[in-house]
């Protein structure tokens, strides 16, 4: 294998490596993103249970008002979430993409490699059948009186 080749191969190698790691990082800020909206919509749907008056008793208007803008936060809180989720998702889609480009260029490379290498075994074995070959002629030649240096 050439010196360019080989260098060819450690970077691409080296770029599908940190290709890799980036997408193991966006993996896990996916699913923080996730877990993090999960927590959110859990929090929302018990504290909407909780909402003053709702078990038939009388409540303050300011608890009430209180309790209404703590909800209207919370949805805040959820779409904002729900954005983070999806960007991570895009995130997640890119870096996927760029790992598969990356492990094409590592085996387009390693395919170039292994045809040079097939190239140059049958170039070899060509060398090697014409030196067998013209030893078997001269051996002929010379068994059969027939060398022209005679």
């Amino acid at each position: 294998m050439s010196d360019s080749l080989a260098t060819m191969l450690e970077l691409a190698a080296r770029q599908r490596d940190i290709e890799r790691a980036a997408l193991m990082q966006a993996e896990g800020a996916s699913n923080r993103a996730l877990a993090q909206l999960d927590q959110l919509t859990a929090y929302q749907a018990e504290y909407r249970t909780r909402t003053p008056g709702l078990a038939g008793l009388a409540a303050p208007i300011e608890l009430l008002r209180c309790h209404q803008g703590f909800m209207g936060r919370l949805d805040q809180a959820l779409l904002q979430q729900q954005e983070a989720v999806q960007a991570a998702d895009t995130e997640l889609r890119r870096r996927r993409q760029q790992l598969q480009q990356a492990e094409l260029r590592v085996a387009s490379v390693q395919k170039l490699i292994e045809r040079r290498q097939a190239e140059r075994a049958r170039a070899e074995a060509r060398r090697e059948q014409r030196q067998t070959d013209e030893s078997a002629m001269l051996r002929h030649r010379h068994g059969s009186g027939l060398d022209p240096n005679s």
